[in-house]
């Protein structure tokens, strides 16, 4: 992200996590289960989960995301192996390595960027003859020499 109010650049990821260890301090706290119901009750909100029952005077409706996998051979067999959907939470297990991104969106050259951290390389693999990401993000990821990018 960047010119984000307060931050000259942040990717979406880092803001999120800035913002939770803040909210945090004030006392939130965050429970990580599926909704099968929500209902208003009386000033309040009655929420069911998979995992019981809660109530609360507001409700943040996040929706999360899957992962587009590629489909190849060994890809299921390897996950966790050398196989990952989460740069943020499995980019330290590359410290060193070559590292292979595959797509062309602003999604994968922001976790390329990311992985230039821990990385001796990382190649972003992609369909096109061209990214489909903004320029800003393209550049910063190709003027990074540890940045490449193959068709």
């Amino acid at each position: 992200m960047e010119d984000y109010p307060g931050f000259e650049h942040t990717s979406g990821a880092e803001l999120a996590q800035e913002m939770e260890e803040q909210a945090r301090k004030f006392g939130l706290e965050i429970i990580n289960e599926a909704v099968q119901h929500a209902r208003r009750a009386s000033g309040h909100f009655s929420i069911k989960t998979d995992q019981g029952e809660h109530e609360a005077l507001a409700i943040i409706c996040t929706a999360g995301g899957s992962p587009v996998k590629l489909g190849v051979p060994g890809e299921e067999k390897y996950l966790g192996h050398g196989v990952s959907y989460c740069a943020l939470c499995d980019g330290a297990f590359f410290t060193g390595q070559d590292i292979i991104v595959v797509g062309g969106g602003d999604s994968a050259v922001e976790e390329a960027k990311f992985l230039t951290r821990y990385g001796r390389s990382v190649t972003l693999i992609h369909r096109r003859d061209r990214l489909r990401a903004q320029a800003i993000l393209q550049h910063q990821l190709l003027s990074n020499p540890k940045g490449k990018r193959d068709l």
